[in-house]
């Protein structure tokens, strides 16, 4: 497979590519052994273009980490191939939100047709496989509370967090 795992300054992370954009991406991890087993059923594909992508987010997520925003994280193409129309464009809607902005479950559900659609959105965000290329963090509650989140609250809080440092050049 097409892969690369780094080390950042949050810990070990893994990307895997086909030479259609990023298929996957794991949250941070203590040891790369965690990433390999992640990575484990992952798709498979080494040709020369998921090889390069791979790299190329790996290093954008090393800088994003870092405290340095790396564009290629909203630039670089991903494979959403296995979604349906609608998870698709609930997906790529969210990759327009911008770093240290936050929108609401129910206002990204609007903004691409769906009325009270605030719980198939949750649904959709569920099953990002390329979190930081989709921002699924970036998505709260309409009451501003952090709603949910597959990896755990503490870490979107902290992800958030560490997106308004670097808005406010403060990483």
């Amino acid at each position: 497979m097409a892969h690369a795992i780094v080390r950042t300054k949050w810990g070990y992370i893994g990307v895997v590519a086909t030479r259609n954009g990023i298929a996957m991406v794991t949250m941070p991890m203590k040891s790369k052994r965690e990433v390999e087993e992640a990575l484990r059923a992952s798709p498979k594909d080494e040709s020369e273009e998921a090889v390069r992508l791979s790299k190329s987010a790996a290093e954008a997520l090393v800088n994003y980490f870092g405290g340095k925003y790396d564009e290629r994280l909203k630039e670089l193409p991903v494979d959403l191939k296995r979604f349906g129309k609608l998870q698709r464009k609930v997906l790529m809607r969210l990759r327009e939100v911008k770093l240290g902005d936050v929108v609401t479950y129910g206002s990204l559900a609007a903004s691409v047709g769906l009325k009270n659609g605030a719980r198939v959105v949750g649904r959709v965000l569920a099953q990002n496989p390329v979190p930081f290329f989709i921002p699924c963090h970036r998505v709260v509650r309409a009451d501003g509370e952090l709603g949910g989140f597959s990896f755990g609250l503490e870490l979107k809080r902290r992800l958030i967090e560490h997106e308004m440092k670097m808005v406010k050049g403060e990483c």
